[in-house]
């Protein structure tokens, strides 16, 4: 079964944190540059501001396989958007990262956001190459890395239309 990409409320959070704690401490460690345990997942949960960020989800069934969280905030006069991805071990490498950092990319467009990043462990490879490939591009120093989208240039990705998430709609009302 393929999985598709839906947008991600409130009403999601108990799929969201499903999914987050099945992370293992590798995978948490990668996602949120640091171990959090099974409380901490929980609380980063609560804390999503639903009115505000995106939320991308990759449902299979009724499984929660992948998600991205792009927040929004602003520094100084420039909109910025910060992408967190995380994919179950049983499905990567099948593109969907790269399909979640895209739709969070196109839908950062959108919003006319002046550039969005992806901050990653420097030791994670293969978020660097994901990264790469989606047209980013690398920065950091000591134990951490970046890549960064200048949402100003066009890119064969950026021209690309946004994919219609289901949902969106509901999310909107909430806002």
């Amino acid at each position: 079964m393929k999985p598709r990409l839906i947008t991600l409320g409130r009403r999601h959070a108990a799929l969201m944190t499903a999914h987050l704690l099945a992370l293992d401490a590798t995978d948490r460690n990668n996602r949120f540059m640091g171990s959090l345990s099974d409380q901490l997942l929980g609380r980063y949960v609560a804390g999503i501001r639903f009115e505000q960020d995106l939320l991308i989800g990759a449902m299979q069934g009724g499984r929660l396989i992948g998600m991205a969280h792009a927040a929004r905030y602003s520094q100084g006069d420039e909109k910025v958007i910060e992408v967190g991805l995380s994919v179950q071990a049983d499905v990567r490498g099948q593109g969907l990262g790269k399909g979640l950092l895209l739709a969070a990319i196109a839908h950062a467009r959108q919003l006319r956001a002046d550039r969005a990043y992806v901050m990653f462990r420097s030791g994670n490879m293969a978020m660097a190459a994901l990264a790469r490939s989606a047209g980013g591009a690398l920065g950091g120093q000591g134990a951490e890395s970046y890549a960064y989208f200048d949402l100003s240039i066009e890119t064969p990705q950026a021209v690309r239309p946004a994919p219609q998430l289901p949902m969106a709609s509901a999310v909107q009302q909430q806002r």
